[in-house]
């Protein structure tokens, strides 16, 4: 949700979380417009293979918390 010009907030209850395919787990989209899309992902217990391997595509910053 867009609180202000620029400024995003997210609740991470489960029922927002979607799966995601790559790699395999889920993923919460904060924000999307042109050009920039920004979100959550996290793995999945017994589905996302250990370790998780993964090339990002060109242009893309994973940022890890």
């Amino acid at each position: 949700m867009q609180m202000s010009p620029g400024v995003f907030v997210s609740r991470t209850s489960t029922g927002e979380w979607e799966p995601d395919t790559d790699p395999p787990g889920e993923v919460q989209v904060l924000c999307s417009g042109v050009g920039l899309q920004a979100g959550l992902w996290r793995p999945i217990q017994g589905v996302t293979p250990e370790p998780v391997r993964w090339i990002p595509p060109t242009g893309e910053v994973l940022v890890v918390l």
